[in-house]
C-alpha cells in the first residue's frame, strides 16, 4: 500500500493517484515485468534488492504523452522497534536518457540496443543514496512541524487558562458584591472548572500521542540511516564536528574515534585535501555539492592509501540557518581501478 510518494516518483508515472492504493493496482502496466516479485521477496526476507534489470513503463492512461519511461530500482525493508519488517522504502532511478542514448548508439552502429552497463548501476546507487538522505530530511521536517503544532496547542491552552483565571477573578468580585447570588455563581464556577479540566485533559492526551508518534518517527529515521549501504555522517559547525556516523561510514575507518570529534582532529590527513574545501564551501554558501571519483588519501593499516569516492555534500539547517553539512559517500575505488 503506497503511503507517501515524492514529486519525482509521481512525475515518473504520469502524476496518477498513488497514495492509499496497492502498488499493483496503481501501476498495472508493470505486472508482466520483474518488479513486484522482488518487492514481495524484500518484504518476506528483509534483504535489500538491487533491481539491476531495466524496467519499462508505458503509460496506458496517457500513452502518447512522453513515451516509455525506463528505470531501475532499489527496495529496502523498514523494520519496527521489534525488528520485524513493516514496510518498504522504494527508490526508483530514471534511466530513460541512458536507454535513449544506447538506442541511438546501437542504431548508428547497426546493432540492437544493449542492456545497462555497470556504470549505470553505480549512478543508480549514488542517486539512491541522495534520495534516501532527502527522504530522511523530509521526514525530519514533518516531525519538526508536528512538534511546532503541539507547542501551538500548548500555547492556546495556556491562553485559555489565563482567560479562565480572569473569569474566576471576575466571578469572585461578583460574589463579594452580590451575596444574594452566591449559589448561582458557584454553579457557574463548577461548570466552568469542569470544562477547563476536560479541555486540559484532552490537550494533554493529544500531546502524549504526538510525542509518541514523534519518537517512533525518529526511531524509524535512525533505523533507515543505520541500514543504508551508503556511508553517512552529519558534520556540525564550521569545524565540521562529527554529530552522527552510521555503520557504513565507521567501517571505512575501523579503529578510529569519530563521534564528537572535529574532522581535522579525527582525520588530520584530510586537512590539505580537496574534500575539506568542498565541506567549507557547502557550509558557507548552503549550496549542495556533488563529487564523482574524488581521491582521498588516509593513513591505512599498512601505510598511506588513496581511495576514490562518489559523494554528495548537503547543508542542513535549523531555524533557516546553516548549522552543518550532511555527507553521503560511496567507495568507488574498485570501479576506478578496474577502468584504469
Amino acid at each position: 500500500m503506497v503511503t507517501v510518494a515524492n514529486q519525482l516518483f509521481r512525475q515518473m508515472f504520469g502524476h496518477r493517484p498513488l497514495a492509499g492504493l496497492p502498488l499493483r493496482t496503481a501501476l498495472p502496466e508493470l505486472a508482466d515485468q520483474a518488479f513486484f516479485g522482488p518487492l514481495d521477496a524484500v518484504y518476506a526476507t528483509g534483504t535489500m534488492c538491487h533491481g539491476r534489470q531495466e524496467i519499462t513503463f508505458r503509460n496506458a492512461v496517457r500513452p502518447g504523452l512522453d513515451g516509455p519511461v525506463h528505470f531501475t530500482f532499489i527496495a529496502q525493508a523498514v523494520r519496527d522497534m521489534a525488528g520485524a519488517v513493516e514496510g518498504l522504502l522504494l527508490f526508483v532511478y530514471d534511466v530513460s536518457a541512458h536507454a535513449q542514448a544506447r538506442q541511438q548508439v546501437a542504431v548508428r552502429a547497426g546493432q540492437p540496443p544493449l542492456p545497462a552497463a555497470a556504470l549505470e548501476l553505480a549512478n543508480l546507487e549514488r542517486g539512491t543514496a541522495n534520495l534516501q538522505l532527502a527522504t530522511a530530511m523530509e521526514v525530519l521536517s514533518v516531525t519538526n512541524a508536528e512538534l511546532d503544532a503541539t507547542n501551538n496547542q500548548l500555547t492556546e491552552t495556556n491562553h485559555d487558562l489565563g482567560r479562565a483565571n480572569a473569569q474566576l477573578h471576575a466571578v469572585n468580585d461578583e460574589i463579594r458584591a452580590h451575596v444574594a447570588e452566591l449559589h448561582c455563581t458557584q454553579k457557574v464556577l463548577r461548570a466552568l472548572n469542569a470544562r477547563l479540566e476536560s479541555r486540559v485533559s484532552e490537550r494533554t492526551e493529544q500531546l502524549q500521542v504526538a510525542l509518541r508518534d514523534s519518537e517512533h518517527q525518529r526511531a524509524t529515521i535512525a533505523a533507515v540511516f543505520a541500514q543504508t549501504p551508503a556511508a553517512l555522517c552529519l558534520l556540525r559547525g564550521p569545524e565540521h564536528r562529527f554529530a552522527y556516523v552510521n555503520d557504513s561510514y565507521q567501517a571505512l575507518y575501523p579503529g578510529r574515534a569519530l563521534q564528537g570529534f572535529p574532522l581535522a582532529e579525527a582525520m588530520p590527513e584530510i586537512q590539505a585535501q580537496v574534500v575539506m574545501a568542498f565541506l567549507d564551501q557547502v557550509f558557507a554558501t548552503g549550496q549542495p555539492y556533488h563529487g564523482q571519483e574524488v581521491p582521498l588519501t588516509d593513513a591505512g593499516p599498512h601505510g598511506p592509501r588513496t581511495r576514490f569516492f562518489d559523494f554528495t555534500c548537503q547543508a542542513f539547517r535549523e531555524d533557516g540557518a546553516v548549522v552543518g553539512v550532511a555527507l553521503c559517500a560511496f567507495d568507488v575505488t574498485e570501479q576506478v581501478r578496474v577502468r584504469e
